[in-house]
């Protein structure tokens, strides 16, 4: 396992896509090949269909949701690369919300392409059977 600093940089350049609607963009970085999964924050965002997950990302950047790296890292191990991140949501009013994201990527044809995302807010334990 080591550090990737490339993965990192694609990593950003994913928020950077899904903050504007980059079209082309999401139209490519998720894998081609095999099964994906996109785990959002709300209860109903557990996407397993690349159009589903596609068309969502797109469906956030025209509401103005902008994503804000924390302190990402990103490690790889042969074809299989990981990220993770502290980012933040901002809306278009300046609104923030802070949230932890993991993210794994699968190196095809020389360039990372996502497999499996999942962001989720953390809470208080005390507050988990509320």
């Amino acid at each position: 396992m080591k550090r990737d600093d490339q993965l990192k940089e694609d990593a950003l350049e994913m928020y950077e896509a899904v903050s504007n609607g980059n079209e082309a963009y999401l139209e490519n970085f998720l894998a081609k090949d095999g099964d994906v999964l996109c785990i959002g924050t709300d209860e109903k965002e557990f996407w397993s269909e690349r159009n589903v997950i596609i068309d969502s990302l797109k469906s956030q950047a025209t509401s103005g949701t902008k994503i804000v790296h924390g302190n990402i890292k990103a490690y790889s191990e042969g074809s299989i690369g990981w990220v993770v991140d502290d980012p933040k949501f901002v809306v278009a009013d300046g609104r923030e919300a802070k949230f932890r994201m993991t993210s794994v990527f699968h190196l095809e044809q020389g360039k990372w392409k996502l497999i499996q995302t999942h962001a989720s807010k953390g809470i208080p334990n005390s507050e988990l059977f509320k």
